[in-house]
């Protein structure tokens, strides 16, 4: 009684300081729990840590925290920084600030939006070029991003060759590396470990080389933004701008990330994280949930917790919390609609192409939506053999053609919009401004407004009709050879309208060819999205982390080839790998009413460990 009463005056507290009723707040998607209004209203001056469990409403209760703290904010020159690692998640949490206290509530001087978007417009952008020397070009001076897979013709200006024995070994592409905090020199791969003190000195050089003419990958944003704020000067401004900083899903914050707020932190901001460390799946990226851990409670953060799961039934977050592990006790809200809702599939080599209509069968026998419903793999060589991928596309007229296709044959939603506009606008930065673009804004040269480059971009793909669908006046299908030779005509006719361009016609038109080995292929078959069995999604369980579905099927791989990508990844808490078990936990914890794990044919003893982790094994699979 007493709790129901303190959770009443917080939310009348909160509510009133949003200047909203109490009956609209509270009737939010669900009714806030005691722990969400906790969170809402911590003070702000104290340091914080919520640990939130998979479905616990915490981008809804992150959205209240920030409208609360910015209705009573004073200060029109200083702001709240409210910071996540996607898009959607960011938006996700605008909407919701700007519900609970008005469209103007997501404006200056606060920030919500990406870690990395609001890195490189406050800290890259602004003051990158005082610490590696570029002078800037029209008066910019901001940093160029350039992405780590690029191999365009400028970039043959940092290379370095690597000799070994007298013996050319390799070319390393400045692009390829990066440097991390402690001034090392790395790779995605840890590719240049052995590498010797001559080539190492020239990497740097290549690298500080490729810096002050006003280029970085995104990895080096993140070494260019650290070692600003290593700077007193330039830290100490950052944190009078942003004197709050809230981090959701803190547990992807790399190492890098997690210094650079540290030295943000010394100077006077405050930091609130907001995550599940059992839902760091980013190992490939450096990301070290222990370190972040460690600095949470080296930093005595207030912790507080979201234990409620409001996706989820009760038996799939046992299933899941049996994954791992822990002390807290966590509650799943959602309805039991299934008397088995976590179940064990076996499966042979002879029926394991036959898992994806399997699933969609038993999903419509059950009155599950199938449209919601998703089946996941750790890695891509499982999801390929289930239905083949789309090949990736990276030559100028590849790109072209991709979107084409994006814009004119996917139905043409947002996301095929924004991709058509991307690949368009990096097959033409190849070509006119040799690669010199800004990834993050459609690889907009950077003599251009980005407003107008992404009008000039659409307006090439309205103009470029005639090129889709890939085939001639008769239907019949063109090869690449036949498609290149007509989208070559149509670049010449608009090569002049392309805005700032470095390279004449004559520079790139004998560049514009059929890709190898490819001249003899339809266009489609290259550039079309291939035909599925089964309406079911397919996907890697980091493309779904953060979503919900109705059900889930995660399949394991054969055999333990697959880094974390086999059952017994999941299930061996010996495995000294908990990364792998954290796949198994994400994945599992995205359904709200079923979860199926496919595996291969197991031994007694493995079917035992399931039954004891909360899963009912199917007696006819």
């Amino acid at each position: 009684m007493q709790g129901n009463r303190r959770k009443l005056k917080l939310l009348y507290k909160i509510a009133a300081t949003l200047n909203t009723s109490f009956d609209q707040f509270h009737s939010s998607r669900y009714s806030l729990s005691l722990e969400q209004v906790e969170f809402a209203n911590h003070q702000l001056k104290i340091a914080s840590y919520l640990e939130a469990c998979p479905g616990s409403g915490k981008t809804e209760v992150v959205g209240i925290k920030a409208a609360y703290e910015i209705a009573k904010w004073g200060n029109k020159f200083s702001g709240l920084a409210i910071l996540s690692f996607t898009k959607n998640a960011a938006n996700e949490i605008k909407k919701r600030v700007m519900c609970y206290a008005g469209i103007n509530a997501a404006h200056h001087p606060h920030y919500i939006g990406t870690l990395d978007s609001w890195l490189h417009s406050y800290i890259l952008h602004p003051f990158a070029h005082k610490i590696v020397g570029y002078s800037g070009k029209d008066n910019d001076k901001s940093i160029r991003i350039i992405e780590s897979s690029s191999k365009a013709d400028f970039l043959n200006n940092y290379i370095t060759q690597w000799f070994k024995n007298g013996q050319h070994y390799r070319t390393i592409w400045v692009n390829e590396f990066y440097i991390n905090i402690n001034g090392d020199i790395e790779t995605e791969n840890d590719s240049l470990n052995n590498i010797d003190a001559n080539i190492r000195s020239q990497l740097m050089n290549r690298k500080n080389k490729f810096f002050s003419d006003g280029f970085a990958t995104y990895q080096d944003a993140e070494y260019l933004c650290y070692k600003i704020v290593k700077s007193g000067d330039f830290s100490k401004t950052i944190a009078q701008r942003f004197p709050v900083i809230i981090v959701d899903e803190c547990q992807d914050l790399s190492p890098s990330h997690l210094a650079l707020l540290a030295e943000l932190k010394d100077k006077g901001t405050i930091l609130h994280f907001v995550g599940d460390i059992k839902q760091a799946i980013y190992e490939f990226r450096k990301v070290d949930p222990a370190l972040i851990e460690k600095y949470i409670c080296d930093n005595k953060f207030e912790t507080k917790i979201l234990s409620s799961n409001f996706r989820s039934n009760q038996k799939i977050v046992d299933f899941c919390q049996n994954l791992l592990g822990g002390n807290t006790k966590f509650t799943g809200c959602q309805e039991m609609l299934l008397k088995s809702p976590c179940i064990l599939w076996q499966y042979s080599e002879k029926d394991f192409l036959d898992l994806p209509e399997r699933f969609e069968k038993f999903l419509l026998n059950n009155k599950i939506n199938v449209n919601e419903a998703i089946i996941l793999a750790r890695g891509k060589t499982v999801i390929s053999k289930l239905h083949p991928q789309e090949e990736k596309l990276d030559k100028p007229v590849e790109l072209f053609a991709n979107a084409l296709n994006c814009w004119y044959g996917r139905g043409s939603n947002t996301e095929d919009i924004a991709s058509a506009l991307n690949e368009v606008g990096k097959s033409i930065c190849y070509l006119a401004h040799n690669g010199k673009g800004n990834a993050q804004r459609q690889h907009c040269p950077m003599e251009s407004a980005s407003i107008d480059w992404r009008l000039f971009l659409a307006a090439i793909l309205r103009e470029a009709k005639g090129l889709y669908p890939f085939c001639d006046e008769s239907g019949k299908n063109l090869t690449w050879r036949d498609w290149v030779s007509r989208l070559k005509k149509f670049l010449e006719q608009k090569w002049e309208t392309i805005p700032f361009k470095e390279n004449g016609w004559e520079d790139v038109n004998n560049k514009i060819k059929a890709p190898q080995g490819k001249a003899s292929i339809n266009v489609v078959e290259s550039v079309c999205v291939p035909v599925k069995k089964t309406d079911i999604n397919i996907a890697t369980i980091h493309s779904v982390k953060g979503r919900t579905f109705d059900a889930v099927m995660l399949i394991s791989s054969f055999d333990k080839r697959s880094k974390g990508g086999h059952f017994e990844h999941w299930i061996d808490n010996n495995s000294g790998n908990d990364e792998h078990e954290r796949f198994a936990y994400v994945a599992c914890s995205r359904p709200r009413h079923l979860l199926v794990i496919a595996v291969p044919k197991l031994e007694k003893k493995h079917i035992e460990i399931f039954k004891k982790l909360g899963i009912d094994v199917d007696k006819n699979g």
